[in-house]
């Protein structure tokens, strides 16, 4: 999915005055769950994904506060655009913000809630872990009241004592990319291309099967997610369209022997997407020098024969064997200009 950063978006007027030391701040410092142990800061913003969400109890986000001496915070969430330090938007007709559980930071400052408690309530914000929301992912505004006790159903909360911030949920897995050609051979390389899903900082992952030989069928299925007990072969960089595949060393093929190849798109979050159709790779023999040399000759150029002691079949590389190819056929055509 597209990249849209945790917004660490504190309130404006957070701006500290002279002589103020009660500042609130807050930031998101560590999401732990199924989806990945995230520390550093260019993980944390990805935000929450699918992986996540499908275990929210096992999901833990950590958040720091600058403010010492808080014995106790209130945190409501909202969606994107609430603004829950208003009383309107906590009670009445006009509800859009959900109370979660109170916390009480350690010495460190620090305290953690599970994603399951940070969606508690009933208020639309409250099912972002649902699948099929916005491409990009769905911000979960989460408010922090430096207040103990209860808060009056009146009562809006100055700018001084409050602090703001979104986290992403994306739980929406990326579309199965187009592969096309779906049948591909090659002695040492194999290239794949498809066509990308239309979405940024989208990188592709290669699957197969490593207990299935021949291209009738595998463990894995084209439009379903691949599931956790395959790992990929690769991950390719950011928006690649194509990628190439080692049939001996990489798919332990022996010659004549294929197997299904799949493409997934890998998104920011982190999620991974639906497999595209399999992709039958085919490992052929290599050409040596005088296969070359008879394939030449039969396709009526005029070249040498084949030097004593080198046996048809020998073994040589794919690409130099191309290579001599298109540099023999150069020497013929030049050959027989000279002739006339």
């Amino acid at each position: 999915m597209r990249s849209l950063p945790l917004l660490v978006d504190l309130v404006s007027s957070f701006a500290l005055h002279a002589g103020a030391s009660s500042q609130l701040l807050v930031n998101l410092s560590e999401i732990d769950g199924p989806g990945g142990s995230r520390t550093l800061q260019e993980d944390v913003v990805r935000g929450v994904n699918a992986a996540d969400c499908a275990a929210p109890g096992s999901t833990t986000l950590t958040f720091n506060l600058n403010s010492v001496g808080t014995s106790e915070l209130q945190v409501w969430r909202g969606g994107a655009g609430s603004s829950c330090e208003l009383a309107t938007a906590r009670s009445g007709d006009m509800v859009e913000c959900d109370e979660l559980p109170a916390q009480t930071p350690d010495d460190d400052g620090t305290f953690s809630m599970t994603l399951a408690e940070l969606l508690t309530g009933t208020t639309p914000s409250a099912s972002l872990c649902d699948a099929g929301g916005q491409p990009q992912g769905d911000a979960m505004r989460i408010f922090v009241f430096n207040r103990d006790g209860a808060l009056g159903s009146n009562e809006d909360i100055g700018a001084s004592e409050f602090a703001r911030l979104e986290v992403i949920i994306d739980a929406s897995p990326p579309s199965a990319p187009e592969v096309s050609p779906t049948s591909a051979s090659g002695a040492t390389s194999v290239r794949l291309a498809w066509t990308g899903i239309g979405e940024t900082n989208i990188s592709y992952q290669v699957y197969f099967d490593p207990d299935t030989l021949g291209c009738a069928g595998s463990g894995l299925t084209p439009g379903q997610v691949p599931p956790a007990s395959f790992s990929p072969l690769f991950t390719t960089g950011v928006m690649a369209a194509s990628a190439s595949v080692d049939p001996t060393n990489q798919l332990g093929l022996e010659v004549d022997e294929e197997r299904l190849v799949y493409v997934a798109a890998l998104d920011n979050a982190r999620n991974v997407g639906e497999l595209s159709e399999g992709v039958c790779v085919r490992r052929v023999p290599t050409l040596g020098y005088c296969d070359t040399l008879a394939q030449m000759a039969e396709a009526g150029m005029d070249v040498e024969t084949c030097p004593d002691g080198c046996a048809a079949g020998a073994a040589g590389p794919g690409a130099a064997s191309s290579l001599l190819f298109a540099g023999l056929a150069l020497l013929s055509s030049r050959r027989r200009r000279g002739l006339r």
